[in-house]
Parts: C-alpha cells; sequence; structure tokens
C-alpha cells in the first residue's frame, strides 16, 4: 500500500473515531487497587466497516481486542461489534497517527490521554500510585469525573500483596 493511501485511510479512521469512537480511561479495582487503562473503542453494526477498521489497524500493527455483543432478547437488533485499542504502548502508537483528523471534543481527550501514558509509562509499575497530574490528566479524559473514593484509592501507596509472591 502506497503512502497516500494510508494517510487517507487514518484520516477516514481518525473520522469514524471522531464521529462514532469512544475515548476513555477504565477504571479496574483489583484487591483494594484501582487502575486505568487508557482506550479507544469504536462500535458499529456495519460488518464492512469493522473490516476496514480491523485493516487499518493491522496495516500499523497495532492489535485491537474485539467484543461481540449478540443481543438475545432483542432479536430485531443487530450485532454490534467493538473495536477496542487499549493500554498504553499501543494508545502511544495510534494517537499520533489519527490525532491530526479528530477536530471535535475527542481531540483535546485525546492529547490528554497521551500526555497521561507518556508520563505514567516514565513511572510504570504494578503498585505505583498514581501523581496528582495523573489524575487530573485522566479526569480530562473521562467524561464522568473520577469520584473522591476513586482518587484516593488510586493515590494510596501500595504494598506488594505478599500472598502473590
Amino acid at each position: 500500500m502506497d503512502n497516500l493511501q494510508q494517510k487517507m485511510e487514518l484520516a477516514w479512521f481518525g473520522g469514524i473515531v471522531d464521529g462514532e469512537g469512544m475515548v476513555t480511561m477504565r477504571v479496574y479495582t483489583v484487591r483494594r487497587h484501582t487502575y486505568f487503562r487508557p482506550a479507544v473503542i469504536v462500535s458499529n453494526t456495519d460488518m464492512a466497516i469493522i473490516d476496514k477498521i480491523l485493516r487499518v489497524l493491522q496495516d500499523q500493527n497495532i492489535s485491537p481486542y474485539i467484543y461481540t455483543r449478540n443481543w438475545k432478547k432483542k432479536k430485531e437488533y443487530k450485532v454490534c461489534y467493538d473495536i477496542t485499542v487499549g493500554g498504553m504502548k499501543r494508545i502511544m502508537k495510534l494517537i499520533p497517527l489519527i490525532i491530526n483528523h479528530v477536530y471535535g471534543d475527542k481531540k483535546p481527550r485525546l492529547e490528554a490521554m497521551m500526555e497521561y501514558c507518556e508520563d505514567r509509562i516514565k513511572t510504570f509499575g504494578k503498585h505505583t500510585p498514581y501523581t496528582k497530574k495523573q489524575l487530573e490528566l485522566i479526569n480530562k479524559i473521562k467524561v464522568v469525573p473520577l469520584s473522591s473514593e476513586t482518587i484516593e484509592k488510586a493515590t494510596k501507596t501500595r504494598k506488594r500483596d505478599r500472598s502473590m509472591a
């Protein structure tokens, strides 16, 4: 594939993220510890669009997660596919490719996500507490701000769980 075609497909994908996508931080709590995972998600029922998204990501060596939602109780609903690019390394690879093709409210959230990933990867460790700056960036990314309880859990100094050693 030539360079111009790749640029056009990345611009198309940036538009899909802008219009159909979600830029978020997933929140996980494991053994009283709170963790955040950046994610860019596109949901769609059109298999042609899903296939093209997968090709564009594959051409950039980005491996997404694919989830299928089948509505068993609502037979008239179509099967929905969620394409998720998640995790700091994948996100740090994706954002520079699409950021110049996103113009809506997702652009500042993508910029904050990139800044968060760059900052977090420097100090990343399983039991590393989140800094005030990182939590502020997370709140810029999330549509619903973090609760004070979640912030407290995320900033606690974590001790390695001896049962896991």
